[in-house]
């Protein structure tokens, strides 16, 4: 049998989505933003930071990363990061690119791929974004 995909595998979500207050949580934010207005890449950058606290960040990856609303805003707002912006289109892919302005060109890897399939190895991430890519 194929293995599955830890999106569909019920034995992945404890780790995939934590447990019901940390989903919470995280969907509460989401719809907040949704309904007050302000950008939700806003809202997911918010709840990055409160994540990672005053610890060192190191690496922060943008999985389907489209036009780059996230990247840019994590970019922004975590300034010691070094950003991976991953996606599938290597048209959306550098159309994020070209978004991108300043310090933070330096600061983001950009990645072409399939997110189920990342030539990282476990554990290379302090913090892992998915907006809007299921």
């Amino acid at each position: 049998m194929a293995d599955l995909s830890p999106f569909v595998d019920p034995a992945s979500f404890p780790e995939l989505y934590g447990d019901a207050e940390r989903l919470a949580r995280r969907t509460g934010a989401l719809h907040r933003a949704k309904i007050a207005g302000p950008p939700v890449a806003g809202a997911i950058v918010d709840l990055a930071a409160e994540h990672l606290g005053k610890s060192s960040v190191g690496v922060v990856a943008d999985l389907g990363c489209g036009r780059g609303a996230t990247t840019l805003a994590l970019a922004d707002r975590l300034r010691r990061a070094r950003l991976v912006a991953v996606d599938l289109s290597p048209v959306v892919l550098a159309s994020a690119r070209a978004r991108l302005e300043g310090d933070a060109t330096t600061r983001v890897c950009w990645l072409c791929t399939d997110f189920h399939h990342l030539p990282m190895r476990d554990g290379a991430c302090g913090l892992v974004v998915a907006a809007f890519c299921l």
